[in-house]
Parts: C-alpha cells; sequence; structure tokens
C-alpha cells in the first residue's frame, strides 16, 4: 500500500516537471520578432541544480525528501530592435560568437 502511494507521488512529481519544463520552453524559446539590429548579447553558463521533492509520506507529512538533479546548459540570446518592436533570439555558441552588438539580424521588413 505504501508502495503504491509512493509510486504514485514520483509519478505525479514527474509528470509536473515534464509539463512544467515544455510550458517554459515554449514561453521562452524566442519572442515573436525575428529581425532587427542586435543591441545586446547575453550568455549565460551552465549550472547545476536540485529540487527536493517528497519520496514518502508518513502520518504526518513527508517522510523522505529526494533530490532531483537538474542541469541547465549554457544559453545563448541576442537581444534585437526593429523599430518600435524589440525582442531576442536564442541561438548557438558559433553563431553567439560571430554576431555583434550592431550587426543586422534575420531578413529585411
Amino acid at each position: 500500500m505504501m508502495r503504491r502511494r509512493v509510486v504514485r507521488v514520483f509519478i505525479a512529481v514527474a509528470v509536473a516537471l515534464v509539463v512544467g519544463a515544455n510550458v517554459l520552453i515554449s514561453l521562452t524559446g524566442c519572442s515573436a520578432i525575428s529581425s532587427g539590429t542586435i543591441t545586446r548579447k547575453e550568455y549565460r553558463p551552465a549550472y547545476e541544480t536540485s529540487v527536493l521533492t517528497c519520496g514518502a509520506y508518513g502520518k504526518y507529512g513527508c517522510t523522505l525528501w529526494i533530490p532531483i538533479p537538474e542541469h541547465e546548459p549554457a544559453s545563448y540570446r541576442l537581444d534585437i530592435r526593429n523599430g518600435d518592436k524589440s525582442g531576442w533570439v536564442d541561438v548557438d555558441q558559433t553563431t553567439y560568437d560571430q554576431e555583434k552588438v550592431g550587426d543586422w539580424w534575420g531578413g529585411r521588413s
């Protein structure tokens, strides 16, 4: 009985993490603007973190906390402006290194 509860909790947490990650990816992938002058370059180094999740519940709540490690890779972003519109685009390291602030990004609009 207790084992089933632990499995259910673990599955619920795993599903919540996957759904949350998909929402974040869809919201942070890039902005609506696709071309413009590069106004800033932003680099964020890779990092490791962990999230605590409850692995077993007892009479008074959680009795076993399990750390779940998460790795966030390095990210490279170019902020762009085209007239009164501004936004950003996520790029790979090679593109990030090649582009300079003041360069034009994307097609002309």
